[in-house]
């Protein structure tokens, strides 16, 4: 699964959940004590966001962690989305270089893929851009 797909997911059903509510994205910001271009870029996939803030988030929107998670079907719908506005634009046609599968395809063939994140690129939280506490948090380290 890819990361940038997933993230565009889970912003198309904040948004979905938002609308169902009735309020604008100004108000959905309000609600969860963020600025409102930050919810902005959460819901259009453009922000990664902490497991604290996903949790804020959803508690907030009185949305469950369950509803908030993207299934499988709807992050391979976005990378699909995302691999064509990538080829309307020019650009090679995964994100950053990426596989469905998650793994990172290197200008020479080869692949990889860091703490279970593929490569990083603009926007892409690998472990080592994270802060330490986000790091433990997402990857269950300790210490």
């Amino acid at each position: 699964m890819h990361y940038d797909a997933w993230l565009r997911a889970l912003g198309k059903r904040l948004a979905a959940h938002r609308k169902r509510l009735g309020i604008t994205q100004a108000k959905a910001a309000d609600t969860c004590g963020i600025d409102v271009k930050f919810y902005q870029d959460l819901e259009y996939g453009r922000r990664p966001c902490s497991t604290r803030t996903l949790f804020g988030v959803t508690t907030a929107m009185n949305l469950g962690i369950d509803e908030a998670v993207p299934t499988k079907a709807e992050c391979d719908a976005a990378l699909v989305e995302l691999q064509d506005r990538r080829l309307r634009n020019g650009h090679a046609a995964t994100p950053n270089n990426v596989t469905s599968s998650g793994a990172a395809h290197a200008p020479n063939g080869s692949s990889h893929v860091t703490n279970g994140l593929s490569a990083s690129g603009p926007g892409v939280a690998t472990s080592h851009s994270m802060p330490t506490s986000e790091r433990h948090a997402v990857f269950g380290a300790s210490g």
